[in-house]
């Protein structure tokens, strides 16, 4: 085991980043890539534009067959979480927009996200978003660590696999 620096969480020995705070502990490689190798805002944001535009279809489609305002919204979320978890967990840690921009979600020791992490990373996006008014998504661009606010939550990075 090994203590972080910052936080003083126990992590594995070959763990490069704290698990809870993301501070790289070592220069040993154990899966997870060293900050430069990080997806920034930019590349982040154009994967997200993709990702929506995908969803774009079916949530047309929700609001073409559905009248009421709170179940189409409902179902909206309820299906962006879908889409989202569920590419993160079975697909190699990135949606179809990720994986067009060369991205991957990891955990912050370079593990494989699974379906906890992933369902808090979501739940973050609305304490990223609306909540803060899109400070979380904005420390991508200013945090030295090049993570969100969702991506703090849930312990996850976002690498880039090209």
């Amino acid at each position: 085991m090994i203590a972080c620096p910052t936080c003083q969480t126990s992590n594995a020995a070959d763990a490069q980043f704290c698990g809870s705070c993301g501070n790289q502990l070592t220069s040993a490689v154990a899966g997870a890539q060293a900050v430069g190798d990080r997806a920034g805002f930019g590349v982040r944001f154009v994967a997200a534009i993709i990702d929506g535009l995908i969803l774009l279809i079916p949530n047309v489609l929700l609001n073409i067959a559905i009248d009421s305002f709170a179940a189409r919204l409902l179902l909206q979320i309820i299906a962006t979480a879908a889409y989202d978890i569920g590419f993160w967990v079975g697909a190699e840690g990135a949606t179809p927009g990720k994986m067009a921009m060369g991205l991957r979600v990891t955990m912050a020791n370079g593990d494989p996200i699974d379906v906890g992490p992933a369902v808090l990373r979501y739940v973050g996006y609305f304490v990223s978003f609306p909540l803060t008014l899109g400070i979380g998504y904005l420390l991508i661009a200013f945090s030295g660590e090049k993570r969100g606010l969702h991506d703090q939550i849930a312990g996850t990075i976002v690498i880039k696999t090209r």
